[in-house]
């Protein structure tokens, strides 16, 4: 009897960690077929198991029924941001970073601060692109992610940027005080997430890892032979090659694990050719890890 009261203790101890969850984030103002480029990049890339929750933001109905629908056909759980909310209180900004930040708290508020198991706030456009594990990154810290790092003459401005952030909601102190909306610091006003400056700041026994981003159009004058030897894979190198032709970029971060699409939220110089070059990548890296949907190939639609 002892032994088998030993064992349902231990077993009741791990199999919060066995059996977790890591909940990602994610937030979709339009481009609805980023949703399935994320869906199976997790499904592809993500070692740990994980629940995928779509916050639907859209401004037009086109936008809003397209992100549903997405959702729907993949079997992804999707919440709308009423469009309503953004102007319940008079004083709201309304600028795009505002609004980003506006949902990233709704998220967190109903769906991140009480979630028993790691949390992860996730960018529309951006997709995993290499194996991770993001409890295995948590072991040791209690929050990673993205960095945002300007400078003036004087002091440094750090802070986590939320295209990507992870954490683990048992391990930060005054969870409820991490947040991500745009503040100023140094006398300056700064983007989306510059409010965990002032956590990271106020709670100095935080382990947290900030990554700087890699710009893929820094490594188009060099090599496949320079690329090969700093890590890059075949398809990189191909992406790389491919966004340059056409005067493009894209963000590498987290250790190459995510690519960072940006200005997906308007339509910037180039932007379907850096569509193109996404498709195209994507659909690469999908074939080199191939599964029972390998044979589905990302195209653009509308």
């Amino acid at each position: 009897m002892p032994v088998f009261i030993l064992f349902t203790s231990l077993l009741l101890l791990f199999s919060g960690s066995l059996f977790s969850k890591v909940r990602i984030l994610t937030f979709h103002y339009n481009q609805a077929d980023f949703i399935e480029i994320q869906h199976r990049c997790l499904q592809k890339f993500m070692s740990d198991d994980y629940e995928l929750i779509v916050f639907n933001d859209a401004r037009t109905a086109d936008n809003e029924r397209a992100i549903q629908q997405t959702c729907e056909k993949f079997g992804i759980q999707c919440i709308r941001f009423e469009q309503e909310w953004h102007f319940a209180n008079p004083a709201n900004m309304q600028s795009p970073s505002d609004r980003h930040a506006r949902v990233i708290q709704y998220a967190l508020d109903y769906f991140g601060y009480d979630n028993n198991d790691p949390v992860a706030i996730m960018d529309g456009d951006a997709f995993f692109i290499r194996k991770i594990s993001i409890k295995d990154r948590l072991k040791d810290l209690d929050i990673f992610g993205m960095a945002r790092s300007l400078a003036d003459t004087r002091i440094p401005v750090n802070y986590l940027w939320v295209p990507f952030v992870a954490f683990d909601p048992k391990k930060l102190p005054n969870l409820k005080d991490l947040k991500f909306h745009p503040t100023i610091i140094n006398n300056t006003w700064q983007d989306t997430g510059a409010a965990s400056h002032y956590y990271l700041k106020n709670n100095p026994s935080v382990k947290y890892k900030r990554t700087e981003a890699e710009i893929t159009a820094l490594f188009s004058p060099f090599s496949n032979s320079e690329l090969r030897n700093w890590g890059f894979s075949p398809a990189e190198i191909s992406l790389i090659r491919n966004l340059g032709s056409h005067g493009c970029q894209v963000e590498l971060n987290i250790d190459r694990c995510i690519l960072h699409f940006r200005e997906v939220s308007f339509e910037a110089s180039k932007h379907h050719e850096k569509l193109e070059c996404l498709y195209k990548f994507i659909n690469q890296i999908l074939t080199d890890y191939p599964d029972r949907d390998s044979n589905r190939r990302i195209s653009r639609r509308g």
